[in-house]
């Protein structure tokens, strides 16, 4: 196998670890009235803005999914990001 290929296939990994982080991120957490819930919430977006700021190309991902999530729609796959 190529490095090219790998490369891709790397990258596609990356994109769908990422995703499946912003599925499992309480997007609505700010809402809470639970201290705790406010807490986990804060620090997974920080976690998601870091990668964001490590791996610039994902941040596609993000935009198109809070997006998406604002108009009460969630995502279930990546595809569906890719095809708005």
């Amino acid at each position: 196998m190529n490095s090219q290929v790998m490369g891709f296939e790397r990258e596609a990994g990356l994109e769908y670890d990422f995703f499946d982080s912003c599925k499992k991120h309480d997007i609505m957490y700010a809402y809470s009235d639970d201290h705790k819930v406010w807490q986990r919430g804060q620090e997974e977006r920080k976690k998601i803005n870091e990668r964001v700021a490590l791996h610039p190309q994902l941040g596609w991902i993000w935009k198109r999914y809070t997006s998406a999530v604002n108009k009460g729609i969630w995502p279930k796959t990546l595809e569906e990001l890719r095809d708005d």
